[in-house]
């Protein structure tokens, strides 16, 4: 069809088509903008749910039945009260004060951190009449204080050893832990050994959704700017490094 500007009719139609064509382009845009804004929102959410899952995930770790357990160690040895079992109800305390409290912040010290796993290893020492095979050694104590870290992170990892390493339940079982920090960076590891018997430990592949957890919270807080090594090293020795850059 051809246009002949010279008709006003023509011109007319051309006019409106023109408006109506640029119309329709800028619809168009907003609402492919709106589209993109609620698409990246979402995302944005469901990075931050994700994120709180995690969280929640670590938080949980706590092993229910172990708490249950404890409990009731406590309450048959109250019979015939002892130190030990004030011992126990102490270490119990802590532990629990950690979880219900400590693990809603944010951030905190690694004093707390630490504390809640000494909480842990004196439970399971109680539990086995201090013959448990664990080692917590800490440089540069002074610096606990200093620097915090998102709760329940080193928790979990020890956690994972205390269960894979088969402490208490087979002979030769070890968990090693090692702290210190050094040119400006923290250095967390751990060096546990394996289960021979992996049945006695029920489901062993269980730590992989820790770990990935675990991870995801340091690229949170420390985007490029932490190592995490976990793997299975030499004479039936497992090994988990974490190193945070300051």
């Amino acid at each position: 069809m051809k246009f002949n500007e010279t008709l006003s009719n023509t011109k007319f139609l051309y006019n409106v088509y023109t408006a109506q064509g640029i119309v329709i382009l800028v619809a168009s845009f907003l609402g492919i903008t709106k589209d993109k804004f609620l698409i990246e929102q979402d995302f944005k959410e469901l990075g931050e749910e994700k994120d709180q899952l995690y969280l929640n995930l670590l938080k949980s770790k706590l092993n229910p039945h172990f708490l249950l357990n404890t409990l009731n160690n406590i309450y048959s040895k109250s019979f015939n009260p002892s130190e030990n079992t004030s011992e126990s109800i102490l270490q119990l305390s802590r532990l629990l004060q950690y979880v219900i409290y400590d693990t809603n912040k944010e951030k905190i010290t690694l004093m707390q951190e630490f504390s809640s796993i000494k909480s842990l290893i004196g439970l399971y020492q109680l539990k086995y009449n201090n013959l448990l095979d664990i080692n917590f050694k800490i440089e540069d104590e002074e610096t606990l204080e200093l620097i915090e870290v998102p709760p329940s992170v080193c928790l979990t990892l020890f956690e994972n050893a205390l269960k894979h390493s088969a402490v208490g339940i087979e002979d030769d079982s070890f968990i090693r832990v090692y702290y210190k920090v050094e040119n400006q960076e923290f250095l967390f590891e751990i060096k546990n050994s394996v289960a021979r018997n992996r049945n006695l430990i029920g489901n062993f592949n269980d730590n992989g959704l820790g770990n990935e957890a675990v991870i995801s919270i340091l690229e949170k807080y420390y985007p490029e700017r932490f190592t995490f090594i976990s793997e299975e090293i030499e004479n039936n020795t497992y090994e988990t490094m974490l190193k945070i850059k300051l």
